[in-house]
């Protein structure tokens, strides 16, 4: 504000009343201009003097200005001109040369061209470089037996979309029992299924959904739970060719109902309303009831006991036990939690959850040990089988 009125006084302007005219009042008589006949354009110039050397940065133009009569004009400590570089007075004169090291705590920056780095061709790399490995994994060198584990659909609210995915304590149990689970999505064609099928070593059919009862000749029940028919058909696709090939299987609980469906058994669709005197099989406690085994079944062998305290999270269980299976464990109100094949090296089923019970309950962890212990077996067999060839 005051440099607009310092400039209006000396460009002539004029500003009536109050506090501004006061203002331009006594800045008019502070300035005195000499060798100017005309006062009025004498203050018209230093105004524009003014205005250019606040529009040039406040840098002085000393042409335009005149010292009053009688006093000295004033020695300014340094000259600085235009675009030029202020370097400090110094008692002792130094001549710089290009080549000159600069003083002491004195940073010298001397512009160059860009160096120009050829890196050598023995260390050459680039950001998208990768380790190369000597040997890419061989399956007879690792040795781990692949146990395939079907994938169910899961609506993800967070993410408002279906996945394929599974309980992770299946995974966990296989993996601690020294086996590779690999996810089988459902919806494959058969020739995508049986490729993946034909790399595999053994089955785990997990737990999920009822069993649709058209696939034993059944209609639903009014209690009957949700179905899946894809994934019934993936499954019992799956397990037909298991059966076949008699490749290791394990089913978990809806996984014992599948594999009895696969082999022509039928199930309870729903235990509350279809079998009376039942006792309570869909719990949350982590030991729901007390599962007793045949002493003579694989199953009694592979656990290494003859009784065991389960959960238990069903509401279907088997009914008619398939051909070519038999009935290894009840609870006490008679119903099946165990079945297996008379005749395959390894295919059991059974209806509580062992995979929540791992590693802490040893019985359990014998369970999928067997299993892969099966399934290695079986892989071995067929890297033999391939080397022959």
């Amino acid at each position: 504000m005051f440099c607009f009125f310092a400039i209006s006084a000396l460009c002539g302007w004029r500003v009536r009343g109050g506090f501004f005219s006061t203002l331009q009042g006594q800045i008019i008589p502070a300035i005195k201009v000499e060798n100017m006949p005309d006062q009025r354009i004498s203050r018209r110039k230093l105004g524009m003097v003014l205005l250019s050397a606040i529009l040039a940065g406040c840098r002085p133009v000393q042409s335009w200005l005149v010292a009053p009569t009688g006093l000295p004009a004033a020695t300014p400590t340094r000259t600085m001109q235009p675009d030029s570089i202020y370097t400090p007075p110094s008692p002792v004169s130094r001549t710089a040369t290009p080549t000159a090291r600069a003083p002491t705590g004195t940073p010298t920056f001397t512009p160059t061209s860009t160096p120009t780095v050829t890196p050598s061709p023995t260390t050459t790399a680039t950001p998208t470089q990768r380790p190369t490995l000597t040997k890419t994994p061989d399956r007879a060198a690792v040795g781990t037996p692949l146990i395939g584990v079907i994938a169910h659909k899961v609506y993800a609210k967070a993410l408002q979309t279906v996945i394929d995915g599974q309980v992770d304590d299946y995974g966990r149990a296989i993996a601690l029992a020294g086996g590779a689970p690999i996810l089988i999505p459902q919806d494959l064609d058969e020739k995508g299924l049986a490729r993946i099928y034909a790399s595999l070593d053994g089955l785990l059919f997990p737990g999920g959904g009822d069993v649709d009862p058209a696939f034993y000749n059944e209609s639903p029940a009014p209690n009957l739970g949700w179905v899946d028919r894809t994934l019934d058909q993936t499954e019992l696709t799956l397990a037909g060719w298991a059966l076949t090939d008699w490749m290791p299987v394990l089913g978990i609980c809806r996984g014992i109902q599948l594999l009895n469906v696969a082999a022509g058994g039928t199930l309870y669709q729903d235990l509350p309303s279809q079998y009376p005197g039942v006792l309570p099989h869909n719990s949350r406690q982590v030991r729901a009831h007390i599962v007793q085994l045949d002493a003579q079944s694989k199953l009694a062998t592979t656990l290494g006991v003859l009784q065991c305290a389960t959960n238990s999270r069903h509401h279907q269980a088997v009914k008619d036990v398939a051909p070519g299976f038999v009935a290894s464990a009840h609870t006490q109100d008679g119903v099946i939690e165990g079945i297996e094949h008379k005749n395959m090296p390894f295919c059991i089923g059974v209806q509580w959850h062992p995979e929540n019970l791992v590693p802490d309950d040893a019985a359990m962890m014998n369970l999928f040990l067997a299993f892969v212990q099966a399934a290695k077996a079986k892989y071995q067999k067929t890297s033999l089988t391939n080397m022959s060839k």
